[in-house]
């Protein structure tokens, strides 16, 4: 599984396109995992379905345009992430921050004390 994962970075391309750091560190993760978690993982993203957001907890899906293991289209995200794949969080920091902070109240000029007021 590991060599399925990290042996073909061709295959990379389904998640984004991840400078060299970021590689390494989708390596490290890798390849920190055990051979059982990984195949854990692996189904898992296979039979997930959603059981719904938690009562009371605000949740923002956000999600990449070109998402090619989870389509866009399969999901109903609160934001698109414009041409963004499947690791957005990791690979479009900058998008996915700015979305947070703005659903926070803190885009603009908000305090870090605001972010109680979220519900």
């Amino acid at each position: 599984m590991k060599a399925l994962l990290y042996g073909a970075p061709a295959a990379l391309v389904l998640f984004e396109s991840l400078n060299w750091a970021h590689m390494r560190l989708y390596s490290r993760m890798v390849n920190d995992a055990s051979p059982r978690q990984v195949r854990w993982s692996a189904g898992a993203l296979l039979r997930y379905r959603s059981a719904g957001d938690p009562p009371g907890v605000p949740v923002c899906l956000l999600h990449g345009q070109r998402d090619l293991l989870i389509p866009p289209k399969n999901v109903r995200p609160d934001f698109i992430v414009p041409r963004g794949r499947h690791l957005i969080a990791l690979a479009r920091p900058e998008e996915v921050n700015g979305y947070l902070l703005g659903k926070m109240g803190l885009a603009s000029g908000g305090r870090a004390d605001d972010r109680r007021k979220v519900v």
